[in-house]
């Protein structure tokens, strides 16, 4: 009994810090009708979208300085997530521009980004023995598909595929072993909790895209609004690994006050 007191006070305190960001972002929607202008009129939705990321990418930058020494060792893959993907954004917005196929930086980033979440599971007791071993068994299939099967210059379906499995399948045992142990009183304070969420919104949303990405291309029309929704869920992607490290850091910054 007590400890489903304590998980009703977690998840209440963490639903009213998502409505608290869910309205902030709202107001930000409205004091952007240019931004909207542009999501309305479907030849330019990449554009908003890409410009959305940046003013997230920008404000999460522009706190980096003053909070880095404060993230614990083990989130520094996700700054570098952050870091990486927003080098990855503007290198294929440049490609693009110039008409060039961008997708072997989407391959390439596939890599990185499951690399850093798998070197991120391994630092949890849950995943030591296992995490390595799917690693290993990842990265041969990887390789064997991009050089073998499927190219660097198309979508790698099968590589995203397995990796969402692998990422989701790890995030759903994570958070079973959190609500089963509960390890702290509130959990919601955890950052790899959010950064569970982050994934499951993520690799969850896009699993069929990911699985049917390369028949898309025969409907332009089609594939144009399931990447937006890609790039949107991306967005939430790094709004939640940005609550992951805020997290961390108050949680920093309590130990050293108290």
């Amino acid at each position: 009994m007590l400890r489903d007191t304590y998980m009703g006070n977690s998840f209440s305190v963490s639903l009213k810090k998502v409505w608290a960001i869910s309205m902030t972002a709202q107001n930000f929607f409205q004091c952007k009708p240019c931004l909207f202008a542009e999501v309305s009129n479907r030849s330019h939705a990449g554009k908003a979208i890409a410009k959305l990321k940046t003013l997230i990418y920008n404000y999460n930058l522009s706190k980096f300085p003053a909070t880095y020494r404060s993230i614990s060792p083990e989130l520094w893959p996700i700054v570098l997530i952050l870091i990486f993907s927003l080098v990855a954004d503007i290198i294929s917005v440049v490609i693009i521009h110039h008409g060039l196929n961008s997708l072997l930086i989407g391959n390439i980033f596939l890599l990185i980004q499951f690399s850093l979440l798998a070197y991120l599971f391994k630092k949890q007791s849950y995943f030591i023995k296992t995490s390595l071993i799917v690693y290993v068994f990842f990265v041969i299939f990887f390789t064997f598909n991009i050089i073998f099967y499927e190219g660097p210059w198309k979508l790698n379906s099968a590589s995203n595929v397995l990796a969402s499995i692998i990422l989701i399948t790890f995030s759903m045992y994570y958070l079973y072993r959190l609500l089963h142990d509960l390890p702290v009183l509130h959990i919601h304070k955890l950052p790899m909790l959010w950064i569970c969420f982050a994934i499951l919104v993520y690799y969850g949303g896009n699993f069929f895209l990911f699985l049917a990405g390369n028949y898309l291309s025969e409907t332009p029309a089609f594939q144009r609004s399931v990447w937006i929704l890609h790039n949107l869920l991306n967005v939430i992607k790094n709004l939640l690994f940005a609550i992951a490290l805020w997290q961390n850091y108050r949680n920093v910054k309590s130990s050293l006050s108290s």
